[in-house]
């Protein structure tokens, strides 16, 4: 997965030659500061925003993301999942 400062997410095949995008999706109007897939759920991910929010996306619907949290008053920098208990995420903001 990749992440731009124009709010678009990339997802890619590395399983083939070319790492042709599967799926792309637009956040929204903030700029992507992390993403992370979840561990045990291949189609979940989550997204810190520069808006301060974290969206959680299931990639087999770009539509919306499913789940919106809004945690910090500034940007959020990073998330990550915990690697045994795959219901918690940590988010850091400035």
């Amino acid at each position: 997965m990749s992440a731009s400062t124009d709010g678009t997410l990339k997802i890619w095949d590395r399983n083939n030659r070319n790492f042709d995008c599967v799926t792309s999706i637009q956040t929204r109007g903030s700029i992507v500061r992390d993403a992370k897939f979840r561990p045990n759920f291949e189609h979940h991910f989550a997204v810190a925003l520069e808006s301060g929010i974290v969206q959680l996306w299931d990639h087999r619907n770009t539509s919306n993301p499913f789940h919106r949290i809004m945690g910090h008053n500034g940007m959020v920098l990073s998330i990550d999942w915990h690697p045994i208990k795959d219901s918690l995420l940590a988010s850091a903001g400035r």
